[in-house]
């Protein structure tokens, strides 16, 4: 049943909204079909994408605790630090300083680690369809890859737009990237889960 909750978490993935729900199941499905698989990669592939996740929040904590004192000194200041004397705004900085540098250094800990796991999925989706005889899931590994590449792509495009072009260009740039990163997302993660959702597991040989 392990394929199923994978196939599921898939799809989940894939969908606007729902998609964080994906995000977190995906992992967990990795880990538990690579113990009913005795998959090493798949559970590690797993523990990474949880690893990332758990970073990523740490991150967002850590620069909440950063900005909140920012936002404390704003309020009465009708959100203005021009009221704030040199010192003030200084001693603010010390004080928000080793939360917002943890935080950077937790959030590339986090990328790092996404990356790890993203590569590792890919490697899984083509394991899995060869143990689950699917070329369905290899064509959502497939798409996995063009989704990596197009950001890639659409990142240089956007950093173009807003070097050399005007902010109409710049919001262009980010809602076609934006746009199709969400297509490229929904087709890869769709077939994917289709592809595990009607998938069996090949004999395995001793």
């Amino acid at each position: 049943m392990g394929n199923k909750f994978l196939g599921v978490s898939y799809i989940l993935l894939g969908i606007p909204y729902l998609g964080v729900i994906g995000v977190v199941l995906v992992p967990i499905a990795w880990v538990v079909e690579g113990f009913d698989k005795r998959r090493r990669l798949w559970i590690v592939s797993g523990f990474l994408g949880l690893l990332a996740i758990a970073l990523a929040v740490t991150g967002a904590v850590q620069t909440v605790a950063a900005v909140y004192p920012i936002l404390t000194k704003l309020s009465p200041q009708m959100g203005s630090l021009s009221n704030l004397s040199e010192q003030e705004i200084m001693q603010l900085m010390q004080e928000i300083k080793p939360y917002l540098m943890s935080g950077i250094v937790t959030f590339v800990a986090a990328a790092l680690a996404g990356l790890a796991f993203f590569i590792l999925m890919l490697v899984s989706l083509f394991q899995a369809g060869d143990l689950y005889l699917s070329n369905v899931i290899k064509v959502g590994a497939v798409l996995f890859i063009t989704l990596f590449v197009f950001l890639i792509a659409g990142m240089g495009y956007v950093i173009a737009s807003a070097t050399y072009g005007n902010a109409e260009g710049l919001s262009k740039a980010v809602t076609y990237v934006g746009v199709g990163s969400l297509i490229i997302n929904f087709l890869a993660s769709f077939t994917s889960g289709v592809g595990f959702l009607l998938s069996r597991p090949a004999e395995e040989s001793p």
